[in-house]
């Protein structure tokens, strides 16, 4: 059991399912465990990218969420 891997590099967000996006598209849902912010990657983004976004906005907001 030692030898699988698991991504736990990462566990800022949480897979909620999947939902149509925009253009129709089937995204990934996902929330932001630390800014409790949702949002959806579409087919070809980064899941990375999109959640420093996210947080990028978030900020701007002037919302602090460390505790």
């Amino acid at each position: 059991m030692e030898d699988e891997e698991v991504d736990n590099s990462k566990p800022e967000c949480f897979f909620l399912g999947m939902r149509p996006g925009p253009n129709g598209e089937n995204c990934c849902r996902y929330v932001d465990l630390k800014t409790k912010q949702i949002f959806l990657v579409a087919p070809g983004e980064s899941l990375e990218a999109k959640l420093e976004e996210i947080r990028k906005q978030f900020e701007r907001k002037g919302v602090k969420n460390d505790k």
